[in-house]
């Protein structure tokens, strides 16, 4: 009688071990697909915000008037993929992702101060193409970390 009490609830013990285990498992695995997802919407948002300022800049000869750079900076949804990512992501990550958004709007607020040449290779370097490459390399830059710290979440490394 002991023997099989003992053994019916080291049975019941086994299989609420294993029953957590799974669905801490399929918990993890749901939250990397949402963060999967919500980490590309905002590359996408950031990828997008970026080249509809350098097409408002192109655009328009000298700098950018506020209005035209704001509609730009805001026509991708870009602050609300940034709200979304700050409740999905890691600490890390997050903080990458508010790096990323500070360069791009770093970037909006360079083109509404100065008239600057983009260029993703200049076949001359004029003071507009040096401004613009030390305006969007960080960017670039930060875009690079978030996209690091994105993959170490996900992978779990």
């Amino acid at each position: 009688m002991v023997g099989t009490l003992s053994g019916a609830v080291l049975g019941i013990a086994s299989t609420m071990a294993t029953e957590t285990f799974r669905a801490r498992r399929d918990r993890r695995a749901r939250l990397d697909g949402v963060r999967r997802e919500g980490y590309a919407k905002y590359l996408q948002a950031l990828t997008r915000t970026d080249a509809a300022m350098q097409a408002a800049a192109a655009a328009h000869a000298g700098p950018l008037d506020a209005d035209v750079a704001l509609e730009a900076f805001r026509s991708q949804d870009l602050l609300a993929c940034r709200y979304e990512l700050v409740l999905i992501a890691s600490p890390e990550t997050g903080r990458a992702a508010e790096e990323a958004y500070r360069r791009l709007r770093d970037i909006r607020e360079a083109l509404i101060a100065a008239h600057l040449e983009i260029s993703t290779v200049a076949a001359r370097d004029s003071d507009r193409t040096v401004a613009w490459r030390s305006v969007h390399r960080p960017y670039v830059e930060a875009l690079e970390g978030l996209r690091e710290a994105m993959r170490r979440d996900i992978q779990g490394g």
